[in-house]
């Protein structure tokens, strides 16, 4: 499948699924009138960002598509190696995918932290990343996430 269509059907998936947190926030969590930053702040937020985010990809691969009208846009591999890297990398993207769900089923059962700095370090293997400090700076990341939910919005992570 050539990288145009894959773009534009992200970009449409994305999209209907951005529209339908929209639609779907009022409906599921009630507004107790308490503050301005209430329950659903959140959620229209991600909903929001989704659907400009979907609409802005959506426009730039529209506008690569017709520039590039006159050339061929299917992708054909020259070389085994090309091949290769490209199947390497689909590879890559199906074990993130997988590296996340492990990470939210096992979530609860031991907690943030161990959870957390677990998938962290999967994925910076799986990146090979080889710059030692990279670690500490993720780690670093997980305990300000983790003080920025406790101490700022009074959230106790599991």
């Amino acid at each position: 499948m050539s990288q145009y269509k894959k773009d534009l059907i992200s970009s449409f998936v994305f999209l209907i699924f951005g529209a339908f947190v929209l639609i779907s926030v009022p409906l599921t969590i009630d507004d107790p009138g308490v503050s301005v930053m209430g329950p659903r702040v959140f959620p229209y937020f991600i909903g929001t960002c989704m659907v400009l985010l979907s609409l802005a990809l959506l426009a730039i691969t529209l506008v690569k598509h017709r520039k590039a009208a006159g050339s061929d846009t299917k992708t054909t591999y020259t070389t085994d190696e090309e091949r290769k890297t490209a199947l390497r990398d689909e590879l890559r993207a199906i074990a993130l995918a997988v590296i996340i769900l492990v990470y939210s089923a096992i979530f609860e059962f031991l907690g943030y932290f161990p959870s957390t700095l677990l998938a962290a370090t999967a994925i910076l293997l799986l990146f090979r990343v080889k710059k030692i400090w990279a670690y500490p700076i993720v780690y670093a990341v997980t305990v300000a996430i983790w003080a920025g939910f406790t101490f700022l919005l009074s959230v106790r992570l599991p």
